[in-house]
């Protein structure tokens, strides 16, 4: 689904931009395909979990209940494949969208569409950014028909760019020790560059404000619900546990590392009672306390 626009700046003059094919998750697309483990959800990183935490129960239960991650005709989570004019409803975001480490009817998204009822639209990939939500909205407005889209706020210093020696879209943030692409160098300036709260803003803003012409194009209703912080997760997450030293974490993913099942059930409640809220305002700006203070260092 390349996608090529020209413009037409004069009588005698006028110009085409190939954009590619706006349709790719990140990296690399799984079409149609039915997966036990992901990159991130792996099966070493739960042999190794349950070996050296074996009195977590939350990790237990999947040995008995394995979770499977299927990839529809576009490569994105949801059991629809996509033809053209479908209409429902769309959920954008990051791996908390996608729904890393859980079965699919644990994840806020899919909570959420099954209250309200409609085709279940999943944007969320795992790794993404603001841009990359706003990507994907785009590039199947005129494939699809939007009915509702929400949004669950991805963390902001996360860019994504198109890699043209591969043709593929990437991410990339000052915290990930390595960037996707080789030829992509990381230096210490790289990294100040990214992590400064001017740069993140302005990448971020652009890219709500994309997404907000889009659902006024399409005459979609938009519900961008702010992320529960984590002074509150303490108070809403259910079974605490104890890993990495000293260091308490609440009831988690198959991962590990990702929030659990009562983050998920208690953020689709918030969503809904948004949706439900015919005055509710829109939260559109960044998560705070997410900063990547250790690559905030002097410009030399």
């Amino acid at each position: 689904m390349n996608e090529v626009i020209t413009y037409d700046l004069s009588k005698d003059e006028e110009f085409e931009l190939d954009l590619g094919d706006l349709t790719q998750t990140l990296h690399t697309r799984k079409q149609n395909k039915l997966y036990k483990w992901i990159p991130a959800d792996s099966e070493s990183l739960f042999l190794h979990n349950i070996k050296v935490y074996p009195n977590i129960k939350d990790l237990k239960k999947y040995e008995q209940n394995p979770i499977e991650y299927k990839f529809n005709n576009f490569g994105l989570r949801t059991p629809v494949n996509f033809e053209k004019g479908l209409e429902g409803n769309v959920f954008l975001g990051c791996s908390y969208t996608l729904g890393i480490g859980h079965h699919l009817e644990n994840v806020w998204s899919w909570i959420v569409n099954e209250s309200i009822g409609g085709n279940f639209i999943n944007f969320g990939i795992g790794g993404a950014g603001i841009g990359t939500s706003a990507r994907l909205l785009y590039a199947f407005k005129d494939y699809l028909k939007y009915k509702n889209v929400f949004v669950h706020i991805p963390h902001p210093y996360r860019y994504e760019y198109f890699e043209p020696t591969t043709k593929h879209f990437n991410s990339l943030s000052p915290a990930y020790k390595e960037w996707p692409h080789k030829l992509l160098k990381i230096t210490d300036h790289s990294r100040v560059v990214f992590a400064d709260d001017t740069n993140m803003f302005t990448y971020y803003m652009s890219n709500i404000a994309w997404i907000e012409q889009v659902c006024r194009e399409k005459n979609a209703r938009l519900i961008i619900v702010k992320d529960i912080p984590y002074g509150q997760r303490k108070k809403i997450w259910k079974d605490w546990i104890r890993i990495k030293g000293n260091r308490n974490r609440v009831e988690l993913a198959r991962d590990l590392q990702h929030p659990g099942v009562s983050y998920m059930e208690e953020y689709s409640k918030r969503v809904l009672e948004a949706y439900n809220n015919p005055n509710y305002t829109n939260y559109k700006f960044p998560n705070k306390n997410v900063q990547p203070k250790i690559f905030k260092r002097e410009l030399i």
